[in-house]
């Protein structure tokens, strides 16, 4: 079995050679989705194991977590453009790399927060 990315990339490897800049950043997009998405998971878990995340906050506190995922798109997205401007990408690349990395954190910490809270609501410990 192909891991998701392989697929992915198997599945736009003409892109890619058309546009080889963006391979080189692939590892930064991929590890700021991991760990993105891994720490919301652990903010979660930690505030259910602690008690501090409830059914009563839960929504306060995804609307906490939707603020800290907008900060870190933002300033991993800016970080990502400066970047890719330092190492003179061209500026179509550049505009895809920083929407794919900004869009890849976004979606990372809301998954990594919604799952734990969805095997909780399922009465499995995440």
């Amino acid at each position: 079995l192909q891991s998701m990315s392989s697929f992915i990339i198997s599945r736009n490897e003409t892109l890619l050679q058309e546009h080889i800049v963006i391979v080189q950043f692939l590892t930064m997009l991929v590890g700021a989705g991991g760990n993105a998405g891994n720490q919301a998971s652990v903010r979660v878990i930690r505030g259910l194991a602690v008690g501090s995340v409830n059914d009563s906050n839960v929504k306060e506190y995804l609307r906490g977590e939707l603020w800290v995922a907008v900060t870190l798109m933002s300033i991993l997205g800016l970080a990502g453009c400066v970047r890719a401007a330092i190492f003179l990408v061209p500026v179509a690349e550049t505009i895809a790399i920083t929407t794919s990395l900004c869009v890849i954190v976004m979606i990372s910490i809301i998954l990594g927060a919604l799952l734990p809270l969805g095997m909780n609501s399922l009465r499995i410990d995440p």
